[in-house]
């Protein structure tokens, strides 16, 4: 369920759903490697809250250009949420 926080993320989601799509059915940059990171803590993970209306998920998200997917990842779980690696 997506929860509404004013104007700006109800266009947000609206666009990010639409580039989703476009992107399944025209994939223009081809291949977009990705990573995720499932950080355990205690008896819980590590999770973000996305912006984009999709709910909760692991830190993560796409490589750069030749970028090695355990750089990747330490970068994308330092850029979501602080922590190093």
């Amino acid at each position: 369920m997506m929860r509404w926080r004013g104007w700006r993320a109800g266009l947000f989601w609206i666009v990010s759903r639409t580039a989703t799509c476009a992107y399944r059915a025209f994939p223009f940059r081809g291949y977009l490697p990705g990573a995720i990171a499932i950080i355990p803590r205690g008896r819980q993970f590590v999770v973000i809250d996305r912006s984009d209306g999709f709910g909760l998920a692991f830190p993560g998200g796409v490589g750069r250009r030749g970028e090695d997917p355990a750089r990747t990842v330490l970068r994308e779980v330092r850029e979501e949420t602080g922590l190093e690696i």
